[in-house]
């Protein structure tokens, strides 16, 4: 059997969602569950074919790659073992429609998945974030976890309503299943399916190939059930598909002791029967139910516990082992978890096959883009009652592409089908819908065999009944409509709604050092997979940019992607989409978002926005801003009043790593709404407190009731809290004295009240010595309500079930300013000093501004008020840079003659302490800039460019001219008709006010491409935003040239690197503005290598191809 991995994903029943812990658990940052110590990537081409020389065993790598900058990084996360995910896959190229070249190219794609191995105590998120930093990750992803669901059932027999509401009997009319030219075949993955059961054999696919012994028959009667005949196989891979005695199906889930080649599902184990039946189920026979593809065949993959069912593993593998078998059409009716790059991979695979595909869209009842049934490629159904209403549990949304009847027990009873051990019953869910469709899709495929899986979706979709009138707070987002078995027969008209509907299916935040959060000065990256949810229609131009309102986030120019999108089509945005947070940033949650440009009518919103946390300062969080229970306002309020930069926010980020210290108040449990701790909060709590935070944490009974109690995390949350447990009271504890414990660093404080409505349901919290915890306040005749924590980890936290914001100050000390400041204090936080800004007055004219507004109408002074509060008021100044101040020493300097824009950095020094802050002010001269024109342009060569057009922005009552960078002026007649030829040329466009007191000079370098087309995609900017470069022809033979320019005059070496590092050839330059250079490279062997430009304070990387 081929190499597994451990997938599990839930079954689409309505009903109850149930939790479980696992010490190997862990948690990503929206709280999917996922197997600690396995990763699994896509290498790049080159980094795959390297990968495949370093192979020292079939399918094993022993860990590294050949790859020495991968290898090193995987070392630090102790990676121990890398094997191929995937092994050797096996095609089935006998279906008609079967499209072999793009089989290839996608079984060349899963050739690149490998499966890394790891220390479990490693955060994966920080893995994940630095592998997909890594230049040889396409893709990296955990193994997922998925909670399953349970079945509601009713075991009467009423009439199976579904087949009049979709019009079955007059498509059976035109059409049977069994009638086609050709055999038909659904595959059910699931949970494993009874084939025996006698309203299912009569339908069930037996490999033929695998029945080497004809002699005997394949199937006998033993211990009261069919099995598969001992005497009929031989033990080995007949057929030659990598897959041994596959005779009726293959199980994936052998841990429950069953037999690899055997797909039942026992009587506890009861989905996937109901879902064969659905699809596939015996009719006309006499007995039992019937199934609307009216006895096409189907074969079974069984992925669960034959005890429970409640999970499905190896979904990948069984989802290969359908394509080599080769079936027509694969139902999924499981979902949920993480997003993964892997099953797009493999769900293209399947398509370009010629398998359709059939998932249910969930039972969640919300708009949450449900996978896999969100992924390209795949069938999404939702489900409907009898009365073609919404049922109340259906996931519904822009990603559904049609309806079916699934079954709601307070309109219908459900749909009827079989079930273990050769019974029948009713079940509701998407579960349900989803086969009905399946069934559809091989009835179509039978009546209509060369059809290709897009055509059959095409007819399914298109010939839908209309639904939204009866679902009116549902429009677009029940799909087409209610499928109509008679339609997809018979019709050849197709009505399909036009506007796009494009959404992010997943999004990640990549910052330089793959910590999960972004500081300042730092660049960081957003990888966003944007998929049309319309099947059918796209559009020849969608432009994607990205930008931000925020004045701290800094978009480097041609921050943009251009994409032709056709229908069902996922566009990975992440070569353009760039972004920094300016070293001058303050700690905030800022805003970017991603805009969304196209002729195209669309359904989404033309903005997507992603919140960016930008590191440093205090993170102060509470969910309810008006809550009488929660201190987040106080807390905020103190901090700033003391100097602190502090980050408030009501959605706690996924990470907290880079803030000095957090907060985080919960409230009571009692309030309404409750607000409680998420699983991706304590990820994020865990996370942070592992990597030495600093945590204060307050809520009434939460640690009781959810780190000791419904989540089970007291094992390893409590420890890290210096808990060793808690316990809480129904009954009222008022604050008796709420006195700090003698010996702590709250000895002597004492508060008699607070204004909290309620002190019922207040945790007592004990304190574990060993991790560090001690009492730090107690609630006299109740017990310790704050315990403290100084970890031998390095970790400080606090814990307290009372809020500290609504403490009734006693007389000093005993006020909850103090308690705040020895919190921090403990926390190693030191009251930090401030530059004020004070006195500052607004000159209408021509504004000379620092900070406020600063200035003079172009005349030497010194302008505004500094203030320097906290500290020891010994301080020494220092004003970066120099150039335009006389005194640059001195709190307030004179600025001689300010003409143009200038940026300071000021730098006060507490000489007692040796502490120092730093602002960062910004002199501007009138309204600055004068004139804005590009960076940098591409343009078609021998056409006539108007230098004019390049000009974005400037005030009319300014006037400009043109010149070349030697200093030579143009005549408009020059510029206006400036004819492109090859090459790279500079020109500089200077602008002067009315006034004639200030002017500007802005270069803007215009790069005339060896190319046909115009692609300004060919120069990337620096990673601190000081640079661009680019490198042309690409690919090469013997020459490369490459450009750069510079924002400022520096050094800069152009190197040419190869894959593992190693620098091949390297030129220096000094003192210059820009490069124009060209390499010899025509004694390099064929291959990808790296160019780099590299200045005194950027770098810049492209990858070019050696032919």
């Amino acid at each position: 059997m081929k190499t597994s991995l451990l997938l599990l994903f839930l079954m689409l029943f309505a009903g109850n969602s149930i939790y479980g812990m696992d010490d190997n658990i862990g948690y990503d940052q929206s709280g999917n569950r996922f197997i600690r110590g396995i990763i699994k990537v896509k290498l790049t081409d080159e980094a795959s074919a390297r990968a495949m020389i370093m192979q020292s065993a079939p399918n094993s790598l022993n860990g590294f790659f050949g790859v020495a900058n991968l290898d090193n990084t995987l070392r630090s996360f102790g990676t121990y073992k890398t094997e191929r995910s995937f092994g050797e896959i096996n095609p089935n190229y006998k279906l008609p429609n079967a499209d072999v070249p793009m089989v290839q190219e996608y079984v060349q794609e899963l050739e690149r998945y490998y499966t890394i191995y790891i220390d479990e105590t490693i955060d994966h998120n920080r893995v994940i974030t630095a592998l997909l930093r890594d230049e040889n990750i396409e893709s990296a992803e955990p193994i997922w976890v998925y909670d399953a669901f349970d079945m509601p059932d009713d075991e009467s027999y009423s009439q199976m309503f579904q087949f009049a509401q979709v019009q079955a009997e007059a498509a059976w009319a035109v059409h049977k299943g069994e009638n086609g030219i050709r055999e038909v075949l659904i595959g059910i993955h699931d949970t494993g399916v009874q084939w025996y059961h006698p309203d299912l054999l009569p339908n069930l696919k037996i490999n033929e190939a695998e029945w080497t012994n004809k002699d005997e028959p394949i199937l006998i009667e033993q211990s009261g059930r069919l099995v598969i005949n001992p005497a009929a196989i031989d033990g080995k891979d007949s057929d030659g598909n990598g897959y041994i005695d596959d005779v009726i199906g293959f199980n994936f889930y052998t841990a429950d002791g069953t037999a690899p080649n055997d797909p039942n599902g026992s009587a506890q184990n009861r989905h996937g029967t109901h879902v064969a039946s659905i699809a596939a189920g015996a009719t006309n026979n006499g007995i039992g139910v019937a199934s609307i593809s009216w006895n096409v065949k189907f074969v079974g993959t069984k992925h669960s516990h034959n005890s429970s069912g409640q999970s499905l593993y190896n979904v990948d593998q069984g989802l290969l082992y359908m394509g080599a078998i080769g079936v027509d059409v694969i139902n999924m009716s499981w979902g949920g978890g993480g997003f993964s790059p892997s099953l797009i991979d493999i769900f293209g695979y399947l398509n370009s096959l010629g398998i359709t595909l059939v998932a249910a869209s969930g039972n969640g009842n919300n708009d949450n883009h449900f996978l896999p049934a969100s992924y390209p490629n795949v069938l999404s159904v939702a489900s409907v009652t009898s009365k073609d209403k919404k049922t109340y549990y259906s996931t519904y949304g822009h990603a559904v592409d049609v309806s079916a009847p699934g079954g709601d027990v307070t309109v219908d009873g459900g749909i009827l089908a079989a079930v273990p051990v050769n019974s029948y019953a009713k079940f509701q869910g998407t579960s349900m819908a989803s086969p009905m469709v399946a069934g559809l899709a091989g009835l179509v495929k039978s009546y209509y065999p060369n059809l290709a899986p897009n055509q059959i979706k095409r007819r399914i979709v298109g010939t839908s009944d209309p639904i939204d009138h009866l679902n009116p707070q549902f429009v677009n987002k029940l799909g087409e409509g209610r499928i109509n078995a008679y339609r997809a027969l018979t019709d050849d008209e197709f009505n399909f709604r036009k506007p796009l509907r494009l959404y992010p299916l997943s999004s990640q935040i990549i910052d330089d050092n793959a910590n999960n959060m972004v500081e300042p000065g730092e660049m960081f990256r957003i990888k966003v997979y944007m998929v049309n949810f319309n099947e059918f229609n796209g559009s020849d131009k969608v432009t994607f940019s990205l930008k931000s309102d925020d004045p701290d986030i800094h978009i480097p120019y041609n921050s943009y992607e251009i994409h032709k999108l056709v229908g069902d089509d996922i566009v990975i945005l992440q070569n353009r989409m760039l972004a920094q947070a300016k070293p001058q940033a303050k700690p905030k949650i800022s805003k970017v978002y991603i805009q969304i440009e196209t002729e195209e009518e669309m359904l989404n919103p033309d903005k997507i926005y992603f919140d960016i946390v930008v590191a440093g300062g205090v993170l102060v969080y509470e969910p309810n801003p008006a809550s009488n229970f929660q201190s987040g306002a106080y807390i905020k309020q103190y901090l700033e009043a003391n100097n602190y930069d502090a980050v408030y926010t009501n959605t706690l980020p996924p990470s907290l790593s880079g803030f000095k210290a957090a907060f985080i108040s919960y409230g009571h449990h009692s309030e309404s709404p409750v607000y409680t701790p998420t699983t991706a909060n304590f990820n994020a709590i865990y996370n942070y407190i592992a990597t030495g935070g600093r945590l204060y944490v307050e809520a009434s009974s939460h640690f009781s009731q959810k780190f000791f109690g419904s989540m089970g995390l007291g094992s390893y949350m409590g420890y890290m809290f210096g808990l060793q447990s808690a316990s809480y009271s129904s009954g009222a504890n008022p604050i008796n004295q709420f006195k700090g414990v003698s010996g702590t660093f709250a000895d002597g404080l004492t508060y008699f009240n607070t204004t909290q409505p309620l002190t019922t349901m207040t945790d007592k919290l004990f304190p574990n010595a060993s991790a560090g915890g001690f009492a730090l306040f107690e609630n006299l005749g109740w017990g310790n309500t704050m315990i403290a924590c100084s970890s031998p980890a390095g970790h400080r936290t606090v814990t307290s079930s009372y809020s500290i914001g609504h403490l009734v100050d006693a007389s000093c000390p005993s006020t909850r300013d103090v308690a705040m400041a020895k919190i921090l204090d403990f926390f190693g936080l030191v009251k930090p000093l401030k530059i004020d800004l004070i006195d500052m007055t607004t000159c209408k004219t021509i504004p000379v501004e620092l900070g406020n507004n600063w200035g003079s109408d172009c005349e030497s002074g010194s302008y505004g008020n500094l203030t320097v509060t906290g500290g020891s008021g010994n301080y020494t100044y220092n004003w970066h840079p120099a150039y335009g101040l006389s005194n640059p020493n001195v709190l307030t300097p004179t600025v001689i003659s300010p003409s143009y824009n200038t940026n300071y950095k000021l730098t006060v020094t507490d000489n007692m302490s040796g502490l120092k802050h730093s602002e960062f002010l910004k002199l501007t001269v009138t309204q600055p800039p004068l004139v804005y024109v590009p960076y940098v342009r591409t343009v078609k060569r021998n056409t006539v460019i108007n230098l004019d057009d390049f000009v974005l922005d400037y005030d009319p009552n300014n006037t400009y001219f043109w010149s070349t960078d030697k200093g030579g002026a143009l005549s408009q007649s020059e510029s206006q008709n400036w004819l492109a030829k090859i090459g790279v040329h500079r020109f500089n466009v200077n602008c002067t006010d009315e006034t004639g007191c200030l002017s500007e000079t802005k270069q803007m370098m215009v790069v005339v491409s060896l190319r046909k087309e115009a692609i300004d995609e060919e120069f990337i900017a620096g990673d601190n935003g000081n640079m661009v470069m680019a490198s042309f022809p690409n690919p090469a033979t013997d020459l490369v040239n490459v450009v750069a320019d510079f924002a400022e005059e520096t050094n800069a070496t152009v190197s040419v690197i190869d894959l593992s590092g190693n620098i091949l050839s390297q030129v220096l330059f000094h003192s210059v503005w820009n490069i124009e250079t060209q390499l010899e490279i025509n004694n390099l062997a064929s291959g990808t290598y790296l160019i780099v430009v590299e200045s005194d304070s950027d770098k810049a990387t492209t990858k070019i191809i050696k032919k």
